[in-house]
């Protein structure tokens, strides 16, 4: 018996199983492979998706408080000089 596999992972290919016990089986596994590397791969980008919005939160505050330490230090000359000084070499 033969059975075509296609998968959204995989290229189709052609697969000849002995009986239709086999072949049954072999496609419940694949699908039930395949569900679980879909769970994998979206748990993965929530993840990865969750981080980003974290981590640009904290570019901002990180952002937000280097401007009112800037705005601190320029309310003073030797403040801005020192400013001035960390932009250039920057």
């Amino acid at each position: 018996m033969e059975m075509l596999v296609d998968s959204a992972y995989l290229p189709q290919f052609k697969v000849t199983f002995r009986n239709e016990e086999i072949q049954q089986r072999a496609k419940r596994f694949i699908l039930e492979e395949t569900a679980s590397f879909d769970d994998q791969l979206s748990s993965q980008l929530s993840q990865d998706v969750e981080q980003e919005c974290i981590f640009s939160k904290r570019r901002k505050k990180v952002d937000t408080a280097k401007q009112e330490v800037e705005r601190y230090l320029a309310d003073d000359s030797e403040g801005l000089d020192m400013i001035l000084a960390y932009r250039r070499v920057k």
